[in-house]
């Protein structure tokens, strides 16, 4: 069986460097930012994406920003000194 998948537009850079730095505020405020191995295989991952899976991201990041409480990320545990590292 041969099936076709439609070949789909790549990521628009901008929208990958807004996606990025998102990604890199959420590993931030999770405490996962110093874990070197998962940091690059989401920057890794992250360029290989298509236009329609950036723009789900996008919406996917929005919506756990949004859905957090409102002293997010020190609900996390966080204290501001470790925001500022």
């Amino acid at each position: 069986m041969n099936v076709s998948v439609a070949q789909q537009p790549p990521a628009n850079t901008g929208q990958l460097n807004a996606l990025r730095q998102r990604a890199e505020g959420l590993l931030s405020v999770l405490g996962v930012n110093g874990d070197q191995k998962l940091c690059d295989w989401v920057h890794q991952r992250l360029g290989a994406l298509q236009q329609r899976d950036t723009a789900m991201l996008h919406r996917l990041l929005h919506d756990i920003e949004k859905n957090s409480p409102n002293d997010y990320p020190y609900s996390l545990g966080m204290t501001q000194c470790d925001l500022l590292q």
